[in-house]
This record gives structure tokens, C-alpha cells and sequence, in this order.
């Protein structure tokens, strides 16, 4: 806006200002500079895609590392819960009796756990350990 206001003041427009002829030397030191000036913009254009490159890798991994993060914590909920459930199995054994095994502890999970009506379902673990024994 500067020389837009420079050439207001000289009282010419744009057009006729692009008309008037350079000197060589004018002209010489106007497309270094205009040189200059693309090179330094392809390089900045290049940094920028580099740049948008990255932050997309890291995107991409920072929810891979996210989805990691909580399939291990459903994994040691699991395996928390599968303890607790071993537990109480052991103590329930314990408290039923010398007459009980580990197998009529099972079919008695499977009692109390299969109401409702009937459908496909997977087998319990209960019911896999029972074909185990």
C-alpha cells in the first residue's frame, strides 16, 4: 500500500506505472530480487508441507497410542476381574465343604448366571472349565 500511496502522489495509476521501462540496471537488481524472493517462498512452502506432513504422523500416532493405551486397560480390568472371580470361587468352595468340588461350584455359577430365555450363547468360562474336568 505504500507504493500504491507513492504513486498517488506522483499522480499515476498502476497501469501506467507497469508501462514505464526500467533501466538495465534497475532491471537487473528487480529480478534478482524478484528471484530472491521466489526462491525464498518455495522454501517456505516446502517447510510448511514438511511441517503439515509431520504433525499428521503424530496425529496418526498419538490415537494408535491412545487405542493401545486403553486396550491394555480393558485387558488388566480382565484379568482383575477374572482374579476376583477366582477368588470367590476358592473361598465358596472353602465354605460349602469337604462334599463339593470345584466342578459343582461351576455348575452352580452356571445355575444362578443362565435365567432368562433361552438363546445362542457362547459357552460361560465356568462351563468350559467343567468340560476341562
Amino acid at each position: 500500500e505504500v507504493s500504491f500511496t507513492f504513486l498517488e502522489m506522483l499522480g499515476v495509476d498502476m497501469a501506467t506505472a507497469l508501462d514505464y521501462s526500467l533501466s538495465d540496471e534497475n532491471e537487473a537488481k528487480f529480478l534478482a530480487l524478484k528471484s530472491l524472493q521466489m526462491k525464498k517462498l518455495k522454501q517456505l512452502m516446502a517447510a510448511l508441507d514438511t511441517k503439515d506432513r509431520e504433525i499428521s504422523k503424530l496425529k496418526i500416532l498419538s490415537k494408535d497410542n491412545r487405542r493401545t493405551q486403553m486396550i491394555q486397560a480393558l485387558k488388566n480390568k480382565i484379568r482383575d476381574t477374572e482374579f476376583v472371580c477366582d477368588i470367590l470361587k476358592e473361598e465358596l468352595l472353602k465354605a460349602s465343604g469337604e462334599g463339593s468340588s470345584m466342578e459343582d461350584i461351576n455348575t452352580l455359577i452356571i445355575r444362578k448366571t443362565l435365567g432368562g430365555p433361552k438363546r445362542f450363547r457362547p459357552l460361560s468360562r465356568e462351563e468350559l472349565e467343567n468340560k476341562i474336568m
